[in-house]
C-alpha cells in the first residue's frame, strides 16, 4: 500500500479510537449523575435539590472565566506543535498559570457576592463547596489531551472521579439535611481527577513546568481572548435559564427544568463526541469534504434520536425520576428540540469558521445571539411570560439564529461549503 493510504488508515484509526474514548467519557459524565439523580431527588426533595442546582448554575458562570476559551485556543496550539516538547511545555505552563490566576479571581468574586446578595449569603457554605467545579476546570488539562489526541486519559480519569463521587453520595447522603454534602462529595472526585491528570502530564508525558514571562502570559491571554468573549456570549444564555427559573419562579420548578436540561445534555452526546474528536483534525487539514460528510450523518442521527426520545419521554422520566417528576415531560420534549439547530450550528461555527480562520465572525455570531437572548428575556419579563416553557422556546430561537447566520456565512459569503 502507498504511504498516503497508510497515513489515511492510521488517521481514521486514531479518530475512531479517540471517538470511543470520548464516548466513554460522555456516557460516564451523564449516566453516573443520572444514577444518583433518582436517589437525590427523593432524599432531598424538589425544593432542596433545586437549591443545589441553583448553586451549581451560579458557579458555572464563574467557570466561564477560568476556561477563558483555552479549550479551543490551547487545544489548537497543542495540536499544531505536537511533538515539540519545548513549545508544548511553554503552552502548558502559560495556560496553567493563567487558569490558576483566574481561579483566585473567581473565588474572590464569589466571596464578595456572598456578602452582597442575600440568597448567596444565606447559603454561603453551599456555594463555596460548589467551587470545586472551578478548581477542576483550573487544574485539569483537558485541552492538552485533546490537542495530542489522547482521549484515553480523559476517559480513565473521569471514570475514577465520577465513580468515587457516586459511591460517596450513596454512602453518606441519607436525609434532606445532608444536601451540602452533594457538592462536597462531588468535589472529592474532582480533586482526585485533577491531581491524577497533572501527574500524567508532567511525569508520564515528560512535559516540564517553568514560570512563564509576563510577555508569554500576555501572548496566550490575547490569543484566547476572542474565544473567551464568544464563550461568554454563549454561556450567558446557555446557563441563564436556570438562574431565571431560580430567581423568578421557585426551586421546585428549577428541579423540573434541571431534569429537562440533563436529558437535553444526554441528547447532545453525538455532537459533543464527534466535535471534540474531529476538531484537532479539522484545524490541521481544513478538509471541507470530511466536515460535510460527518455533519450530514450527525444531523440525521440527531433527528432520529429526538423522535425516539419524544415517544419515550414519559417512560424515561418514570425510570429516572419517578412519578413526582412527570410534570417535566412537556418541558423535556420542548427543550431537547434545541439540539437539532445546535448540531447544525456547531458544524458551521466551531468546525468550519474557526479552522478556516474566521474567529472574529464566529465571535460576532455568538455575541449577537447573547444580545438577542437578553432582548427576548426582557420582552418576556415585561409581558409577564417568564415561565419554563417560554425560556425553552427562547433557547430554540437563539440556537436557530446561530445555525442560520453561520450557514449564510460559510455557504454564501465565504463560499467554504
Amino acid at each position: 500500500m502507498s504511504n498516503k493510504l497508510l497515513s489515511t488508515i492510521s488517521r481514521h484509526r486514531t479518530i475512531l479510537s479517540n471517538f470511543s474514548y470520548l464516548s466513554s467519557v460522555q456516557i460516564l459524565n451523564l449516566v453516573l449523575p443520572l444514577v444518583t439523580y433518582p436517589y437525590l431527588i427523593r432524599t432531598l426533595g424538589k425544593e432542596t435539590y433545586g437549591l443545589v442546582v441553583f448553586a451549581h448554575a451560579v458557579v458555572l458562570y464563574l467557570v466561564i472565566f477560568i476556561k477563558f476559551g483555552f479549550n479551543i485556543s490551547a487545544t489548537k496550539d497543542i495540536s499544531i506543535h505536537h511533538g515539540n516538547n519545548a513549545k508544548i511545555s511553554e503552552i502548558v505552563s502559560s495556560v496553567l498559570v493563567l487558569k490558576i490566576l483566574l481561579f483566585i479571581l473567581t473565588v474572590s468574586l464569589l466571596l464578595f457576592l456572598s456578602f452582597a446578595i442575600p440568597l448567596l449569603r444565606e447559603n454561603r457554605i453551599l456555594f463555596l463547596l460548589t467551587l470545586h467545579i472551578c478548581l477542576y476546570e483550573a487544574i485539569f488539562p483537558i485541552w492538552y489531551f485533546q490537542g495530542i489526541e489522547k482521549m484515553k486519559y480523559i476517559a480513565i480519569i473521569n471514570f475514577i472521579s465520577r465513580s468515587v463521587a457516586v459511591i460517596l453520595i450513596f454512602s453518606f447522603i441519607d436525609s434532606q439535611k445532608d444536601y451540602m454534602l452533594v457538592p462536597l462529595l462531588n468535589g472529592v472526585g474532582s480533586i482526585i481527577a485533577s491531581l491524577l491528570s497533572i501527574w500524567i502530564l508532567f511525569k508520564h508525558h515528560k512535559v516540564y513546568f517553568s514560570f512563564p514571562s509576563i510577555g508569554l502570559i500576555k501572548k496566550y491571554f490575547k490569543e484566547s481572548l476572542p474565544f473567551f468573549i464568544s464563550s461568554l456570549s454563549t454561556q450567558l444564555y446557555t446557563n441563564a435559564n436556570k438562574l431565571f427559573v431560580g430567581i423568578f419562579l421557585n426551586m421546585s420548578d428549577l428541579a423540573l427544568y434541571d431534569l429537562a436540561e440533563k436529558v437535553t445534555t444526554l441528547f447532545k452526546i453525538p455532537i459533543s463526541l464527534i466535535g471534540q474528536t474531529i476538531y484537532p483534525r479539522n484545524v490541521k487539514t481544513k478538509d471541507i469534504d470530511f466536515i460535510k460528510k460527518v455533519s450530514f450523518y450527525v444531523v440525521i442521527i440527531t433527528v432520529i434520536c429526538y423522535l425516539i426520545l419524544f415517544v419515550f419521554t414519559k417512560k424515561l422520566v418514570l425510570i429516572f425520576a419517578g412519578a413526582d417528576m412527570l410534570d417535566a415531560v412537556g418541558i423535556i420534549r420542548v427543550l431537547t428540540f434545541s439540539v437539532i439547530p445546535i448540531t447544525i450550528g456547531h458544524f458551521f461555527c466551531t468546525q468550519t469558521l474557526i479552522p478556516f480562520g474566521y474567529t472574529k465572525q464566529y465571535m460576532t455570531i455568538l455575541t449577537i445571539a447573547s444580545m438577542l437572548y437578553f432582548l427576548l428575556i426582557t420582552i418576556a419579563y415585561s409581558l409577564g411570560f417568564i415561565q419554563i416553557y417560554q425560556l425553552a422556546l427562547i433557547t430554540i430561537l437563539i440556537q436557530t439564529y446561530i445555525a442560520i447566520h453561520s450557514f449564510i456565512l460559510v455557504k454564501y459569503k465565504y463560499k467554504i461549503w
